[in-house]
């Protein structure tokens, strides 16, 4: 993170897939199969599928830059790899909370990875969720230690608890509230139909 007065960068680095994808690589280029030889074709084909997966790991993989800037009052998210980008600017004005989505997978009990995983995302004043990646990954210290800082540095909240795969607290109750308030009109509507009967 780098902070001055007027603006504060922070960045995301995929370190963990582009070391899968050199390991991939590596693995395509050196180590031939056990029992195969080099020149097998069943071989050559699981060489190529890890040569290729392990090259999309790194040239797909993007580098987030986040950049909050006072002057201009508006958040950018840049995201770059090798072969792909996209950039998004967010005015201040527009910014309700930034804070975790925890999405929650349930598996088998035989399963050893029952845990959430987490995105930070931006909650905008319309009630749009925008991610500052499309995928979830472990762990929430460092993506908590960036909310903070950016949050302070913007002036808005958030929730620590994160979203959910529900939603915000504020989305669950005005949910609940809309569900109330539709069952008390149909039950309004029974009651003067029956009436009318």
């Amino acid at each position: 993170m780098e902070t001055q007065s007027t603006s504060l960068v922070v960045r995301d680095r995929p370190i963990i897939q582009w070391i899968i994808g050199a390991a991939l690589v590596i693995l395509a280029v050196l180590n031939p199969l056990p029992g195969m030889s080099g020149t097998d074709p069943v071989a050559l084909i699981i060489r190529l599928v890890l040569g290729v997966g392990g090259l999309c790991f790194i040239l797909l993989s993007p580098v987030l830059t986040v950049t909050a800037d006072r002057p201009t009052q508006t958040l950018t998210l840049h995201s770059k790899s090798l072969l792909t980008g996209s950039h998004r600017e967010i005015p201040f004005s527009q910014i309700e909370a930034i804070q975790l989505d925890i999405h929650r997978v349930h598996r088998s009990s035989s399963s050893s990875n029952n845990g959430p995983s987490y995105r930070t995302v931006v909650v905008l004043t319309n009630g749009q969720v925008v991610p500052f990646h499309k995928y979830y990954s472990n762990g929430t210290m460092d993506k908590t230690k960036k909310i903070r800082k950016l949050r302070e540095f913007i002036g808005v909240g958030g929730s620590e608890m994160g979203m959910g795969v529900f939603g915000t607290l504020n989305e669950i109750t005005k949910q609940a509230q809309a569900a109330l308030k539709e069952q008390q009109e149909d039950q309004k509507e029974v009651h003067v139909t029956d009436r009318v009967n």
